[in-house]
């Protein structure tokens, strides 16, 4: 069943007016590079639509990569580093992209998140929560695509939906999500109609919405009767400076299930276990809604993984950390995984043979593969990351 897109302003279904336009009856929402916009920001909605309309397709894609939401911590990019950015061949790569689109701080974020433990806490979240068989995974602030790539490989089919139209572009270009992307806001609207039952993912990104209620209910509307997952969600112990980070009780109150401390969702990767309840002193939390899976019927990341690169912060006997910011919060989150964290992880043998070249990762076995995969010395990095 394919995916319907619906108006964020009056709900309706969209139907195409030209091959660049969607119609809800009432307005018109621009599709670029095969990218829906649908945010409620009228006077850049009107602007792209405008810029379609006189065949000005350049200026509508300048226009969405320039817009930001409201916690940018950068100014947009300016002329120039559009023009750069858009006049580059492959040899372009993530990094450089999200540099030119002045991502600021947000770039080091997405450039590393593989390595992160909350990362892997996300994946563990989605392996208890997706089926492994005909199951499809709409994601509410997707970013750049990071679990979406991770999906596709496990041949889940995948939505991705987020407020930066930017992102989705490189979730598209240099990531290669195949699925469906959608520019819009899940605390005002869908933005998809409820096709049919799936699961819906929401990680680390809840503690920004200022209408929490307003976007779980959407969510669950999406669900259609399949699960929720959320993960990383900052408690106000978390001294996140951005967002809307709230109480234990209060989230408590947002949803029937059973709230859990999300440190453990990443403990629960490394060891195939399971997470376990928030306490009080939980400074992220994590929960699923809806009927949990059968052990045989979980999804499990890896075999499927056939082009995995060396995790590029490992080196000889020492982590490359990029940034100085970078590594206070990597070793924030890596306190609670014990011998799992990267700086063990560059005594290990097999990774010290990688390291060093004197083994190969196309000379690993499949079990070799998994587990290294599974321990974050390999990654599932894009070709131009």
């Amino acid at each position: 069943m394919g995916v319907v897109l619906c108006s964020p302003t009056n709900g309706r279904p969209l139907v195409p007016r030209g091959p660049q336009l969607l119609s809800d009856g009432e307005r018109l929402w621009p599709v670029v590079e095969g990218i829906a916009y649908l945010r409620t920001k009228e006077e850049l909605r009107r602007a792209v639509v405008e810029a379609l309309q006189a065949d000005r397709e350049g200026q509508a894609l300048r226009l969405l990569l320039a817009d930001q939401d409201r916690f940018s911590p950068t100014s947009p990019p300016d002329t120039a580093a559009l023009n750069t950015l858009l006049g580059a061949g492959q040899e372009l790569t993530l990094r450089r992209a999200m540099a030119l689109l002045n991502f600021g701080p947000v770039a080091d974020y997405f450039t590393y998140r593989w390595s992160s433990p909350t990362f892997v806490g996300g994946l563990r979240l989605l392996e208890l929560s997706v089926p492994n068989r005909g199951g499809r995974v709409v994601e509410y602030a997707c970013g750049i695509g990071h679990f979406l790539r991770e999906l596709e490989s496990m041949g889940v089919r995948t939505v991705g939906v987020d407020i930066v139209w930017a992102k989705l572009w490189l979730a598209r270009r240099f990531m290669g999500v195949t699925g469906t992307l959608i520019c819009g806001d899940v605390e005002t609207g869908t933005v998809v109609g409820p096709a049919e039952r799936c699961t819906v993912l929401c990680h680390d990104a809840l503690y920004f919405f200022e209408h929490k209620q307003s976007a779980l209910d959407n969510m669950r509307r999406v669900a259609a009767g399949g699960r929720v997952a959320v993960g990383h969600v900052h408690t106000r112990l978390d001294q996140h400076r951005v967002g809307f980070a709230e109480t234990l009780a209060v989230y408590r109150q947002l949803t029937p299930g059973t709230i859990e401390d999300d440190r453990s969702y990443g403990t629960a990767w490394f060891t195939a276990g399971l997470p376990t309840a928030a306490t009080q002193h939980s400074s992220a939390v994590a929960w699923m809604e809806g009927d949990p899976l059968p052990t045989a019927e979980q999804l499990h990341f890896g075999p499927a993984l056939s082009d995995l690169q060396q995790n590029p912060l490992l080196a000889l006997g020492e982590v490359r950390w990029p940034t100085r910011g970078w590594q206070r919060e990597y070793q924030e989150d890596a306190a609670h995984i014990g011998p799992y964290a990267l700086t063990d992880l560059v005594a290990d043998p097999l990774v010290q043979q990688l390291t060093t070249g004197s083994r190969q990762v196309g000379d690993l076995c499949e079990q070799e593969r998994l587990s290294l995969y599974r321990r974050q010395a390999l990654l599932n990095l894009p070709p131009r990351w």
